[in-house]
């Protein structure tokens, strides 16, 4: 069988191959898509694969606008080795094609994956056609929160930065709540404030970008507490301060309280925190009415 090969997005000097040959049994979605299925690999493109994250957790139809609906890795099917997406610059559709030959060394994808279902292709596919989009992998590293959001979506985005708000952190967090009860995707980031980036004492990344999960308001013995859940595209790497995985914070709430956030003490990069706490830390909110 003759597969599809793009002509205009060429193999580099990596080994290029398809998912057939890197897993016995490539699927395109499995169980529907999800926040966690994304996991940025050697690529500094923290601020697509956030805002992607965002879409597929948030809002399925506008995802499959993105990631058309139908395509898969069964012959039964049609497959021949080429995929869709659409992206919405300026809000104008504007799609585009791709073989499924990626990026790999040692048999390993180099870039985006899944590392808890490695033979879901989905994200990897959507990062390629991303990369085609904007003219090759190297215009992934580093980029716009904002940029992004509305490539996927075609609405215009909201920044909002944290340190110039005047408004104090109860209202940030209310402003942010009724965005996300109206089905806003938010995502947020953390400048590069100073020498170098990486990982910090406390466990956040400087020169990074988040999705933002969940807001939530607890009511504990000591009063209401404002929480905000954060998703690092990492797939690992989490605050460590309070309310995090480990804290006191957290050991002190009940089952029911446990089960209301949904807590999990797995390192697959989302945490919570207070959001005083995020106020201190984040620099940048983007919201993108869907």
């Amino acid at each position: 069988m003759q597969y599809f090969t793009d002509p205009d997005f060429p193999p580099d000097t990596e080994p290029w191959k398809r998912p057939r040959e890197i897993v016995g049994n490539p699927q395109f979605i499995v169980d529907g898509a999800s926040r966690h299925d994304i996991d940025q690999g050697a690529l500094g493109n923290c601020w697509f694969l956030a805002s992607a994250a965002a879409l597929a957790a948030h809002h399925p139809e506008a995802f499959h606008r993105v990631v058309p609906t139908g395509q898969s890795f069964n012959f039964n099917d049609g497959y021949i080795g080429r995929f869709v997406f659409n992206f919405y610059p300026n809000g104008v559709q504007q799609t585009v094609y791709v073989d499924d030959r990626l990026p790999t060394s040692q048999g390993q994808l180099v870039y985006c994956s899944n590392k808890a279902t490695p033979n879901e292709f989905w994200p990897c596919l959507l990062e390629k056609a991303y990369a085609k989009f904007k003219g090759g992998y190297a215009n992934l590293n580093g980029g716009h929160i904002k940029q992004a959001l509305q490539d996927l979506t075609g609405r215009p985005v909201n920044v909002r930065d944290i340190r110039a708000d005047k408004f104090g952190s109860a209202a940030i967090f209310h402003f942010l709540q009724e965005g996300g009860d109206n089905g806003a995707l938010i995502v947020a980031g953390i400048y590069l404030d100073g020498p170098g980036d990486g990982q910090l004492p406390n466990g956040l990344v400087k020169g990074h970008a988040y999705s933002v999960t969940k807001l939530h308001q607890l009511t504990t013995p000591a009063g209401v507490v404002n929480l905000i859940r954060l998703r690092n595209p990492w797939g690992c790497g989490e605050w460590n301060g309070a309310w995090s995985d480990s804290s006191r914070e957290m050991a002190s709430l009940s089952r029911r309280q446990q089960e209301e956030l949904k807590f999990h003490t797995q390192d697959d990069g989302e945490f919570w925190m207070e959001f005083k706490d995020f106020v201190r830390n984040f620099h940048e909110i983007n919201i993108c009415y869907v």
